[in-house]
């Protein structure tokens, strides 16, 4: 598989085809064209490029096969071309170079289109009647020149082989001799009329052999006409497609626009001062609370949260929000900054994929907290100490004998009996200690 942007083999067509059965799988060519073939002079290459001679070796299997092949090939015709089913040429045997034509429109791979004018038209059809057909076809005969001797014609024999993934054809230019002038005694002795059935019988099999590469001409239009109509089909319900996820995607984009603007307003006149940051730590939103508290501007031009002025005492925003993106966990703090109370809370934000896209910041400010927190403090220690006083005091009370109740400024004995008449010992000894 070729995964690039075309995926496709991208100028390698001579190693790889493609696949019957998938579009986007390809195989290496079993016909492949013949290796170190000088395509440049090698003076003109950098000496890494050139290729070093190999000796010849002697294969077995594949070099007898060949051999058997290629001495095949010669013997239907000296001067032939082995071709695929794209007319791609692979292979040459013996001199096609008078059949070859080559200009500045010329296609510079090794194709059928480099072939003269009169032979490349009738080569591509008859290949492709061959390959379809599985059997023998002949072309017309063609004078290349008006001194020529000879005519040449088209043999195109197919390839059938079951053990490789292509087809193939050999493409032969057969040598016909012209026949310009016969004898004219023969021709009065015979009333002429032999030279004329041959030539009447040569000329049915050309006009059969046009007739039929004709028709396989307008088989491949009509063939390719109802492939352009099943495109345009296509095309017209992709476009279709595409209206109506365009519709989808206004209607969307307009959604979108309403929601950001209401969150926009949000973050303009929500109280609490809120920075929305990226993985980079940089500012993309700010309420004007926290632009105010950390004097910021706007337009924001996305500045790093190390920018930001904070007022004295406050805690460092950039090491919080780098321990956030850490773990990936809200952290809470909670300080005293210019008289008030501040907690600060940095917790990161996902995308609906799981993946971390940045940091919230949120500062909440409770201006006077502080000084009341102070003052109950404070109070709180001089109750605690009130407090310890009286109880070591009284336990001191509890923990004395009844003769040293003139200490505590209470008379002895009988003295307390008169200053409380009518009590029980027990019950005056209660109330003194209460």
């Amino acid at each position: 598989m070729f995964l690039g942007t075309a995926e496709t083999v991208a100028g390698s067509d001579e190693m790889f085809i493609q696949d019957n059965n998938s579009d986007h799988i390809y195989r290496r060519r079993s016909i492949r064209r013949a290796e170190n073939t000088p395509f440049a002079n090698t003076r003109s290459l950098p000496k890494a490029r050139r290729s070093i001679p190999l000796p010849a070796t002697q294969q077995s299997g594949h070099s007898t096969e060949r051999q058997m092949f290629e001495a095949l090939a010669l013997a239907l015709g000296k001067n032939s071309v082995l071709v695929t089913d794209d007319y791609s040429i692979v292979r040459v045997y013996g001199n096609v170079s008078p059949f070859i034509e080559m200009n500045e429109t010329s296609n510079l791979k090794m194709h059928i289109d480099l072939l003269r004018r009169p032979l490349r038209e009738e080569a591509r059809s008859l290949v492709t009647l061959a390959l379809k057909n599985a059997q023998h076809r002949s072309g017309v005969r063609h004078l290349l020149a008006e001194d020529d001797e000879e005519e040449i014609r088209l043999d195109v024999y197919p390839i059938i082989a079951r053990d490789i993934n292509e087809r193939a054809a050999l493409v032969v230019f057969s040598e016909v001799e012209v026949e310009r002038f016969k004898n004219t005694e023969n021709t009065r002795k015979n009333g002429g009329q032999g030279v004329d059935a041959d030539r009447i019988r040569l000329l049915e099999d050309e006009v059969a052999t046009t007739r039929e590469a004709v028709q396989q001409t307008i088989e491949e239009l009509e063939t390719s006409n109802e492939e352009l109509q099943s495109l345009n089909e296509e095309l017209q319900s992709t476009n279709e497609e595409l209206i109506t996820v365009n519709e989808e995607l206004q209607v969307t984009a307009a959604e979108l626009s309403g929601r950001t603007g209401e969150l926009m307003s949000v973050l303009e006149t929500a109280p609490l001062a809120i920075m929305v940051l990226d993985t980079a730590l940089q500012i993309s939103q700010a309420t004007n609370a926290a632009t105010e508290l950390f004097g910021l501007t706007k337009p924001l031009s996305s500045p790093h949260v190390s920018q930001c002025v904070t007022p004295d005492n406050f805690l460092a925003l950039a090491p919080i929000c780098n321990e956030t993106l850490r773990p990936g966990e809200a952290i809470h703090k909670e300080f005293t900054s210019g008289g008030s109370r501040f907690k600060l809370t940095s917790s990161p934000f996902f995308d609906l994929r799981g993946q971390m896209k940045g940091v919230t910041v949120v500062v909440s400010e409770f201006p006077g907290l502080a000084h009341e927190l102070d003052l109950i403090l404070d109070q709180g220690e001089i109750f605690c100490s009130t407090a310890r006083r009286t109880e070591r005091s009284f336990g001191s009370a509890k923990r004395r004998p009844p003769s040293s109740g003139r200490h505590a400024g209470v008379p002895r004995g009988p003295t307390f009996s008169r200053s409380c008449p009518g009590r029980s010992p027990r019950r005056q000894k209660t109330g003194m200690v209460s």
